[in-house]
This record gives structure tokens, sequence and C-alpha cells, in this order.
């Protein structure tokens, strides 16, 4: 009741302010009442009118990136005028209609500032999500497409939670803080001094409420630990596996209804207790009858309605956002933000995740101190995921490993050769391996691979320039890099100044390469060398944003792991010892065979088939237009010359293969028995060259 009566007079008196301040509204009445009754008029109009204009007017808010809120209070105030002029005929006259979008504009401000010194509309801070059954309505509203009636329920629920966390934090702050709680105690509003959480924890706690996007968004932050003060780190990080569980019989009712039984018949046990809980899902114990222990991976209930309108609200807001601001589309920032998108809505489908599980088991399967989960594909659906069971801690619980015994210097190395070699090696790798997705086995050593629902690919040309990148920074060589960095970037400018751009590489390479006093931070040489592309106008292409994010992030656990260990130093050791393990004659003759197929296969579509060339001779004979003369013997001459056209092809193909492979494994310090690889490779070298020497001769010889 005492917050209700506040709030009458805190609309009072900005509306009074208004009328008083501003000209072109008068109240045609001596009688004090009615200044009252106009706040509570305004107030609840504003309760009531004002979601009902944003919820039709979302796009317009989003599209003037919330410009137009500054509008709707003027637009409340004119239907109170309409109202009030109906019931008492003359009680305002507005003499201009400008005035009275000002006094919205004023009265909106004087109630914010009235609202954060008072707290009045303070956020119920319970680490829950809210809205189960709202949510549960809309997801069977929304019918699997996009649906603007959906977006725009959750902009108005996203809206005002931000809101009202917006006010609570900007008042909690120095002696504004001290006077809101004095207030407070004066009105009564509590029966004892309430404890505030400290700001991190309430962005926390905001996060949550909102929904797995912005926790997803919450986690991406908190990895970057090196540009976050630690009491950010430390709230936001809980964000990775402390996230609140939602009721076991709702995940039991999704099982079943997934997989068609009930969760007696499929498991012999099912733990009720969640052993995680996670921004999109909850993890359950459980035991097959078979006897091999599992954990079943069940999605949220109501999480893709609610990530699929956060995200195109997020994509409408930065498509704007890129449409009014420069630096906005010179960053890409609607090209990484679709990225991001995409990869979520793929995350969501637990069909990818057990393909790319089984994927990334395979291509791990060469370093034993990695181990990937299996799957069973009979127990999973879209939003069910059945998994092998591991042990572990988090990678950067650094205590636990220490009482175990385990070498954290050899698992930084070993946790870094997998990542380079999903990285560069295979172009296939985890991009979101932050220390809730990645454990350790205290008792193997193992490091463990977990949720692999986002994962990123690279092609063959951006593999071989990120080890070249890698190769640039260790030499300290500001010529390659640069050059390096032009090739995997695009331009956002019509003209880049190439030699300014290449003194701007010399300076960054000296200043954190050269003349560095720390440890070589990769993360600090990228962040560096991005801010150079900008000022030259370069970007990265938007599919490497990822794999710059996960090098990122691998580099956060290696530090956490071994502070002084010099992560460029030793990704590319992994580098050359991973292609020593790829560089072989099986390797390469077999790429060799592929790329004779494909070239054989490439030739044939371009002939045409015999149905199409036979019906289009017939026709064009019809016409009159066709004469045939038809010559077996030549055509037979003309398939022989195919035939060895496609054998010459494929001796050469294995010719290159082999004057490539040799030419690399040159370089490479390691012995085959007690002869070094770089003897064999350079014999092998040299019989490629006279080989193909050979046949160019002969070639020549026959025309």
């Amino acid at each position: 009741m005492v917050n209700f009566l506040i709030q009458i007079l805190v609309n009072t008196l900005a509306v009074s302010l208004a009328i008083w301040l501003l000209p072109g509204i008068e109240i045609n009445s001596n009688r004090l009442l009615i200044y009252p009754l106009l706040g509570f008029g305004f107030g609840l109009l504003n309760g009531v009118i004002k979601p009902i204009i944003i919820f039709f007017t979302t796009g317009l808010v989003i599209r003037t990136l919330g410009l137009f809120m500054l509008v709707v209070n003027a637009l409340v105030l004119i239907l109170l005028s309409l109202i009030s002029n109906w019931f008492l005929p003359d009680l305002l006259t507005i003499t201009s209609w400008l005035a009275l979008i000002f006094a919205g504009v004023l009265i909106g401000l004087i109630i914010t500032l009235l609202d954060i010194f008072l707290g009045l509309n303070r956020p119920v801070m319970e680490e829950i999500e809210q809205n189960a059954f709202y949510w549960g309505w809309l997801q069977r509203l929304s019918s699997g497409r996009r649906n603007r009636v959906v977006e725009n329920l959750r902009f108005q629920e996203v809206y005002d939670t931000l809101w009202r966390y917006g006010l609570q934090i900007a008042g909690s702050q120095g002696w504004l803080g001290n006077a809101r709680a004095f207030v407070e105690q004066i009105f009564a509003r509590y029966a004892g001094r309430v404890e505030i959480p400290s700001t991190p924890a309430q962005v926390r706690i905001m996060l949550q409420q909102l929904g797995p996007t912005y926790v997803k968004i919450g986690q991406m932050i908190s990895s970057q630990a090196e540009s976050l003060p630690p009491e950010w780190v430390t709230e936001l990080s809980k964000l990775q596996s402390s996230v609140p569980p939602f009721p076991t019989t709702e995940a039991q009712a999704l099982i079943q209804e997934d997989l068609g039984d009930s969760v007696e018949n499929l498991f012999a046990s099912f733990e009720e207790r969640p052993l995680a809980a996670a921004s999109t899902a909850q993890v359950h114990r459980a035991v097959l009858h078979s006897g091999e222990e599992v954990v079943v991976k069940v999605q949220r209930p109501n999480t893709v309605t609610k990530v699929g309108a956060d995200l195109h609200i997020i994509q409408d807001g930065v498509a704007a956002a890129a449409r009014r601001f420069e630096w906005a589309r010179h960053n890409n920032i609607d090209g990484i933000v679709n990225e991001f998108a995409i990869n979520v809505i793929r995350e969501l489908n637990y069909d990818n995740e057990l393909y790319n599980g089984r994927r990334l088991q395979k291509l791990m399967a060469s370093i034993p101190s990695i181990h990937v989960p299996d799957v069973y594909g009979a127990l999973s659906s879209s939003r069910v995921l059945t998994m092998e069971y591991v042990k572990g801690v988090k990678i950067t619980d650094t205590l636990a490993m220490d009482r175990a015994g385990v070498d954290r210097k050899v698992l930084a190395k070993e946790f870094l050769r997998a990542m380079v070699k999903q990285l560069i090696v295979d172009g296939f790798f985890h991009s979101d391996p932050h220390p809730g997705n990645v454990l350790v086995d205290l008792e193997t050593s193992q490091i463990v691979f977990l949720d692999m629902g986002m994962m990123g690919e690279l092609t063959s040309a951006q593999r071989l320039d990120f080890a070249d990148m890698l190769w640039a920074i260790l030499e300290q060589d500001s010529y390659s890099l640069a050059q390096v960095v032009m090739r995997l970037s695009t331009r956002f400018k019509d003209e880049v100044d190439e030699a300014s751009f290449q003194r701007a590489m010399e300076r960054m390479v000296d200043r954190f390469l050269v003349y560095a006093e720390e440890t070589d931070s990769l993360s600090r040489v990228i962040t560096a060398t991005m801010d150079a592309m900008y000022e030259h106008g370069l970007r990265f292409h938007s599919s490497l944003t990822l794999a710059i994010k996960t090098l990122a992030q691998a580099e956060e656990i290696v530090f956490a792991l071994d502070r002084e260990m010099s992560m460029v130093t030793v990704a590319f050791e992994a580098v050359k010892d991973l292609m020593v393990e790829q560089i072989n004659f099986e390797n390469i003759a077999d790429a060799a065979k592929k790329q004779a197929v494909r070239t054989v296969k490439d030739v044939a579509r371009q002939l045409p088939d015999l149905q199409t060339a036979t019906m289009s001779w017939i026709e064009q004979y019809r016409q009159g237009q066709l004469e045939v003369h038809l010559n077996t013997g030549d055509l037979n001459k003309e398939v022989e010359k195919l035939n060895r056209g496609v054998e010459w092809l494929t001796i050469a193909l294995l010719l290159g293969g082999m004057m490539g492979g040799s030419a690399i494994a040159v370089s490479i310090p390691t012995s085959i028995g007690s002869v070094p690889l770089s003897t064999v490779a350079f014999f092998t070298f040299m019989a490629s060259i006279l080989l193909s020497v050979v046949l160019v001769v002969r070639l020549l010889w026959r025309r």
C-alpha cells in the first residue's frame, strides 16, 4: 500500500511539473485534487496502455534503437488528456500538441530519476526463470516459425527486465545507493535492511532470468578473463554450470514424448536430482539395462521458442545499428551476430551434437590424453541426448589437480595440442571450450570434451594461413604477419594503405613480442592486430570470428594451468609434430588418388549425356539443320586419348603430391630409424623432379 501511494505521489509530481514548466498545456481548475487524479490516471495508463503501445510498435522501437520510447510517454499523456476532457469537459486546454510530446518526455525523465532514488521498481532477484506457463503457451503459438506476436511479447519481457535491473544497478552506486537505502527504511518498505547483491551478481541473476540466449552471452564474456575484473569473472563463471535446474517431472515427460517410452522402461535407473544444469539443458545420471553408466541431457522447456525470439530481436537491433553507425558496419557486427545465431540454433538440435560428438571422437582418437564421450543414438533425439558418463573436474580447478598429483604443465601442452589439431590440422573444432565444457579425469589425467553442440569449421586455405600466422608471430616477422592478416581479412574501405598497415604491424610486433616483459599472450597480439586492421580499413572474415574466439578461450585455459607457458611456441611445436604424423606416403597417395578421381568426375560432368545429345541431334535433323557424319574409328581414337590423358593426369598428381610432401618433410627434424627424414625427403624430391622431366620430354616428343 505504501509503495502504491508513493507511486501516485511520483506521478503527480511529474505531471504537475510538466504542466507548470511547459507552455501550451493549461488546467482549467483551481482544485488541488485534480493533480493527484491526473497523476493516478497517468500511472494507471502508463502501467496498462504503455505495454500495449510497445507491443504494437516493437519494430519501430528496434529500428530507432530505443529512441521511440521517448515518444511513448507523450502518447500516454495525449490519451490522458482525451480521457480527462471526456469526463470533465474543458479540464485541459491544449494550445500546442508539440508541447504534449515534450511534456511526455519530461514526465518520463522525472519518473525515471525518482524511481532510481526511491527504488519503486526493484527487481525480484530470484535465481529462477520466470513465466514457465506463459512461455509454454507462446511455444504452441509459434508453431516453429518466426512469429512477430511472440517476438513482440518477448521484447516486452526483456525490456521490462533490463529496465528494472538497470534502475536497480544505477541506484545502488555510491552516495545514491546510501540515500536510497535510507529512503527505503523511512517508508518501511521492508521489515529490515535487505542485503543487496554486488553489481556483478545482479547482472548474473538478470542474465539467468532473461533466459538461455543471454546466459550464453554471459558465458562468452566470462571466458575473456584477462579483460575483466576478478569479481566479474567469479560471478559470470557461475553461468557455466550453476544455472538453476527445471523440475525433473518436466524432463521425464519430455524424454517419454521424444523417445516413445517411459523413463522406467528406457533406463535401469534414472536419478531425479540433476547432475548439472546449463543455459539450455540439464543433465541426469542414469544406468542402461546393459549396466553402462550414462548421462541424459534434456533440453529446457520452451527453449527453442525463447531463443529464436531473442536471436531475431538481437539481429534486428544489430542490423539497425549497422545502418546508422559506421563503426558497426566496419566491424561487421551483424555478420558476427548472424554467425553466433546460426551456431546457437544448431546447438539446440541434439541430432547435430550427436554427429559432432562422433566426428570429434574420431579426429581426437590419435591423441591418447584426449577423451570424447560415446553417444547413444537409439536413446537420443533432437531434444534428448544420451552419452557416456565421465568423471572429472573443471580444467581450471587447479587445486583439485594439484591434490591428485596431475601434472598441469603436461596437461596444458596436451590441451593446446588438441586445440591446434582441431583448428589447424582438422579444421573441425570445439568452438565453446569454456571450463564448464572441458573436464579433467583426476584418475587418468585425460582431458574430456563435453557439449559438442557448437562446432566450427575452417577451409584448408584458412588453416594454412592460421599456421602461417603462428609462424610469423613466433619468428616476430612483421612483414609475413601483415601479409597473412591481409589474406585472412576483407576490406571495408575503398582504399587501404598497405605500406602504412605494414608499419603498424612492425610497431605492434615490437611492442608485444620483441620488447614485451610478460609471457607472450596470443590474445593480446590478436587484439592489437585487430585494432591495427580496423584503423586501416580491414577486418577478419566473419567465418574466422568463431575460430579467434575459440583461440582466446583456449589461451585462458592454458594460462590457468601454466602461466609461464609460451602459447605461440608450444602451439607451433604442436603444429610441426602433427604435420609429421599427417605427412606420410599413404596419406599423400590417398589424397592424390582422391584428387584424380574428382578431376575425372568433373571432366565427365562436362560431357553431355547420350540421351540429351541424341534428342538434340534428332531435333536439329528434323529442322534440317544437322548433317550427321559418323566415324566410329575417330570416336575410338578420342576415347583412347581420353584414357591416356586420365592416366597422365593421375601420374602427374602423384608426382606433385610426392614433391610437395617431400619439400615439407625436408624441414622436419626427425628420423626414420637411423636415417634423417630430411635425407629421405631430399632424395624423394630429386627423384620426383627427374621423373617429371622425363614425362615432360616424352610428351613434347610425341607432339
